[in-house]
């Protein structure tokens, strides 16, 4: 059995059963969600915490961005703690796809950092999901020239990596700026003519798949 101060009891017991807690899925809890409705209501919540919190799309591909989402000192933090763990050139895909440096957030020293568990208790907030069903955080570093092009962000199920089968499906993608540029480095989803250009701290939030939430949507 669990130990008592686990946690776990209630969650290995719905698993076995092929069962969700209600807490556990939220809002994916039924086969259908409305988009517009959830992201119209997650700006609403956030206006007085993140000034300056919009949709910029809610045809084809629901997408928001919260600026100020991280202090610049939050933002110079986690920028540091990356470049500390060491980042690595990407491996698994061929550099005409992807050229990035990348450093996966899955060890003590980053995990159990503090800053790092308060932007997984902001992000589960303002979601209102909860943070067992996140990926680890993924830090990305784009150099001069370096690129990833367009692609869909969430993989379907049956092209899933070990490590995902816990979170499941990508259904959204929160994506966190940690500098200001002054040129270039946009965001770019071409199916709908969107760019959305970095700027400290701030983030950005879509969804990815469609309102029959176990259909990836090919626009985002």
């Amino acid at each position: 059995g669990c130990l008592r101060t686990c946690g776990l009891c209630e969650r290995l017991a719905a698993a076995r059963s092929c069962q969700s807690l209600p807490r556990a899925c939220g809002h994916f809890c039924g086969p259908r969600i409305d988009w517009q409705s959830y992201f119209q209501t997650m700006v609403s919540g956030a206006g007085a915490a993140y000034a300056g919190s919009r949709l910029l799309s809610e045809k084809g591909l629901v997408l928001a961005e919260f600026p100020a989402f991280l202090s610049p000192r939050e933002a110079d933090f986690l920028a540091k703690l990356a470049t500390n763990m060491g980042y690595k050139p990407e491996d698994s895909l061929p550099k005409d796809i992807r050229d990035v440096g990348k450093v996966d957030c899955e060890t003590g020293r980053c995990l159990f950092n503090p800053i790092v568990g308060e932007v997984y208790r902001r992000v589960s907030e303002l979601l209102r999901i909860p943070r067992e069903n996140f990926e680890s955080l993924e830090f990305l570093r784009y150099k001069l020239g370096q690129h990833y092009q367009a692609h869909n962000d969430p993989a379907e199920d049956d092209q899933w990596e070990s490590r995902q089968v816990g979170s499941g499906l990508r259904v959204m993608t929160v994506f966190l700026y940690f500098t200001d540029v002054q040129e270039g480095g946009e965001t770019r989803f071409p199916e709908v003519g969107l760019q959305v250009k970095p700027e400290k701290g701030k983030i950005v939030v879509w969804a990815n798949v469609h309102d029959n939430w176990r259909r990836v949507n090919d626009r985002a």
